[in-house]
C-alpha cells in the first residue's frame, strides 16, 4: 500500500525483483516525467544495466544459473527492433496481461494461465492459453537440467534462445569445454535439491579436453553412465560417427544454420529428450539394483 510512503489513495509505489524491478524502474521514471504521484520505488535487485565488459560479467560469464549468454538473451529479447542500446526509458518489445482461470477437462478442473500479448510496436493483442503441466512424480516438479558444451559462444546462444522459444521445460546449463562440463556433471549429480541431468549436447572439437574424450569418462563414471549424449559437431566424417556410438553417444546430429529459424533442430533434439523421451523410472529416480534370487 502506498500509506507507508507518505501517499494519498491517488498516489502509486511501484515495485519489482529482477526484471521487474527494470520494469519498475521505467514505470517511476516515466511516472515521474508525466508529474504522475509517485512517491517510492522498492527495486529488489533490479537489473538496469546491459551487458558490458565489467569484472563480475566476465568472472561470474560461464556455468549455471544466469550467464553473460543468457543475460544478453534476455536483453536482446527485452529491447526487440531496438537492439542492446542504452536506453533507460525503453519498454520491452511485448506487454504481457495475465489472469488465473481455471478450465474444465473432463472430471477434473485443469488450472491454466491466460496470456494476451500486446506489441509496443503494432498495439495488436492476441491471446495464448498455457496448459499447467499436472504434477506426476515429485521428481518432475524439479525442472531437468540440459548441459550444453560447446567452445563456439554463437552456438550456446542460437541454442539457449531457440530451446527457450520452443518452449522447452529446462533449467540449461553450460561449459566451454570438457573439463568444465565434468564439473557442472559432478555438482548437479551430487546436489540433492537440483533436478535430475536429462541431456548433454556435446560438442566434439574444444580446447583442452575434447568432447571425445569427455564422452568416455561421462560412460566410464557410474553415476553419470546413463544420461543421454548427444554429439552435435560440424563434422560428417562416417569414422568419427562410428566413434562416437562406439564410446556410448546416444545420438550423432551435424550442426546446421537455418537463417529462418536458427537453433530449431538443437530445440527439436532437446525436446525429444526431455518430453518426448519414456525412461524405464521417473526421470531422476535411482535405479534400483535387481534383487537377488
Amino acid at each position: 500500500t502506498p500509506e507507508p510512503f507518505g501517499a494519498g489513495p491517488d498516489g502509486v509505489v511501484v515495485g519489482g525483483d529482477s526484471a521487474g524491478g527494470a520494469l519498475a524502474a521505467v514505470v517511476a521514471r516515466r511516472a515521474r516525467d508525466e508529474r504522475r504521484d509517485v512517491r517510492g520505488q522498492l527495486l529488489i535487485y533490479p537489473v538496469t544495466d546491459l551487458p558490458a565488459d565489467r569484472e563480475s560479467y566476465r568472472r561470474y560469464a560461464q556455468g549455471c544459473g544466469l550467464t553473460r549468454g543468457g543475460m544478453e538473451l534476455y536483453w536482446r529479447s527485452y529491447m526487440g527492433s531496438r537492439g542492446l542500446v542504452a536506453d533507460p526509458d525503453a519498454p520491452p518489445d511485448v506487454l504481457l496481461h495475465a489472469r488465473d482461470v481455471v478450465r474444465s477437462s473432463g472430471a477434473r478442473p485443469v488450472h491454466c494461465l491466460w496470456l494476451t500479448a500486446e506489441s509496443t510496436d503494432a498495439g495488436d493483442r492476441r491471446p495464448v492459453l498455457l496448459h499447467a503441466a499436472e504434477r506426476r512424480d515429485h521428481a518432475l516438479t524439479r525442472l531437468p537440467i540440459i548441459l550444453l558444451v560447446d567452445d563456439d559462444e554463437d552456438h550456446l546462444f542460437v541454442a539457449e534462445r531457440a530451446i527457450g522459444r520452443a518452449g522447452v521445460q529446462a533449467k540449461l546449463c553450460m561449459a566451454r569445454d570438457g573439463k568444465e562440463a565434468l564439473r557442472v556433471l559432478d555438482q548437479e549429480t551430487a546436489s540433492d535439491s537440483g533436478g535430475p541431468v536429462a541431456l548433454v549436447m556435446l560438442d566434439l572439437r574444444m580446447p583442452g579436453m575434447s568432447g571425445l574424450d569427455m564422452l568416455r569418462r561421462v560412460r566410464a563414471d557410474e553415476r553419470t553412465r546413463g544420461v543421454p549424449v548427444v554429439v552435435i559437431s560440424s563434422s560428417d566424417r562416417p569414422d568419427e560417427v562410428r566413434e562416437c556410438y562406439a564410446e556410448g553417444a546416444n545420438s550423432y546430429v551435424v550442426k546446421r544454420y537455418d537463417d529462418g529459424s536458427p537453433g530449431t533442430y538443437l530445440a527439436d533434439v532437446a525436446r525429444y529428450w526431455v518430453e518426448l523421451n519414456e525412461w524405464p523410472e521417473p526421470l531422476g529416480a535411482p535405479v534400483r539394483e535387481p534383487e537377488a534370487d
